[in-house]
């Protein structure tokens, strides 16, 4: 009787135990890896999770949506927030003309130039807020 009881216990606990396979792999699409570590993955550039936004990954979020009047959305770089640095409720903004408080518009870039701005060359450019010039180039 005991050794019956026994084989029991172990047979339920050895098929219980391992009921799914798992081949090693840490694919997120494997559902019988136990391995599988499904964690969000902020800056993959997929909307995942909490995740507000992911990168370039803005869903239908623009700048009009978050209550501007236009510029460009960014993400913040936790996913958490939109990034609304780069839009503007300048009503003005865009019409390469500079006006108001604006530090340049469109093509409008005063007097300004990357040697002005510290820089031995390249192109000056306006942000899309015009409340700044992109030096990226």
């Amino acid at each position: 009787m005991r050794s019956i009881l026994c084989f029991l216990v172990i047979s339920t606990l050895t098929v219980g135990g391992f009921s799914a396979c798992d081949d090693g792999s840490s694919k997120k699409t494997n559902n019988n890896n136990v391995n599988n570590v499904n964690n969000v993955t902020c800056g993959d550039g997929q909307i995942e999770g909490a995740e507000v936004c992911d990168g370039t990954a803005l869903g239908t979020a623009t700048c009009a949506t978050q209550g501007f009047d236009g510029g460009e959305l960014a993400c913040a770089t936790d996913c958490t927030a939109f990034d609304t640095t780069g839009c503007s409720n300048n009503e003005n903004c865009g019409n390469n003309t500079i006006e108001d408080a604006e530090v340049c518009d469109g093509t409008d870039l005063g007097t300004a130039t990357c040697i002005s701005q510290g820089f031995e060359g390249g192109t000056l450019a306006c942000a899309a807020n015009c409340g700044s010039f992109d030096t990226s180039s």
